[in-house]
């Protein structure tokens, strides 16, 4: 009898591992900003301990009556009520909750407004040039923005004031970054990105076109979320929706 109960035990426990009680995502679960703003700064550990406390929040909502009545259905019992107590014990210690489907539903559903502000080799942010700007450093700016972004027009190229940097604009596969447990330090920019010059410290910027015209590479970027940075680009373009819609493709 010992035995055979043995073999029982193994085998509710076996279904504990392989059943646990799995907590899906509703269509309006979104992941805080907080919490998108550590993994895109890929503060992994600080980010898990957050959504450790989600967890916990959401526990408290769980309705085990299915999966109770699914445990009974396995093992011969009429009903949960039926299984004794002493299993009860053993199940109640042991059952886990899958909240994977959860998680993957929130990342899936952020559709923060992200910028990227490309860094070049020597550590300076790309910037456009303006009437402050004196000769020759605002050559200098203007044939770089012409050279490796084919950004020449004059419309586009000057910018109201100084420090008013390359930035592009979109949003970013967080389900993505988490499973590789990379902090994005780079993106992939193209002529499909969306972009413009913005001054966050006194929210003023160039012309709201679609700027980049450059070569497709790799290139250094500083990522954030828009308005984590002094004054945002929402904040001072009021841009339509489909001006964020670009995927930044993190490399």
């Amino acid at each position: 009898m010992e035995k055979f109960q043995s073999k029982r035990r193994t085998r509710m426990m076996q279904y504990l591992n392989d059943n646990p009680y799995v907590v899906y995502g509703d269509y309006r679960d979104v992941l805080p900003d907080r919490l998108a703003e550590l993994i895109i700064a890929g503060e992994f550990d600080t980010f898990r301990e957050e959504w450790w406390e989600i967890e916990l929040e959401t526990y408290d909502y769980i309705d085990w009556s299915f999966w109770e009545s699914e445990f009974a259905d396995a093992f011969g019992y009429e009903n949960f009520e039926q299984v004794p107590e002493r299993i009860k014990d053993i199940l109640f210690d042991s059952r886990w909750v899958d909240f994977s489907g959860l998680l993957r539903t929130c990342l899936r559903n952020w559709r923060g407004n992200v910028c990227a502000r490309p860094v070049k080799r020597s550590g300076e942010y790309i910037e456009f040039p303006c009437g402050w700007d004196p000769q020759p450093n605002a050559g200098y700016l203007a044939r770089y923005l012409k050279d490796h972004c084919g950004i020449d027009d004059p419309w586009q190229n000057e910018a109201g004031y100084q420090d008013t940097y390359l930035t592009v604009l979109g949003t970013l596969d967080l389900e993505e970054i988490l499973e590789s447990g990379k902090k994005p330090t780079h993106i992939i920019i193209s002529s499909d990105d969306f972009t413009l010059g913005a001054c966050t410290w006194n929210g003023s910027g160039t012309c709201a076109n679609d700027q980049y015209k450059g070569r497709t590479r790799k290139i250094a970027a500083e990522i954030f979320i828009d308005g984590t940075r002094g004054y945002g680009v929402q904040e001072t373009y009021g841009l339509v929706g489909p001006c964020w819609a670009n995927e930044i493709k993190v490399a």
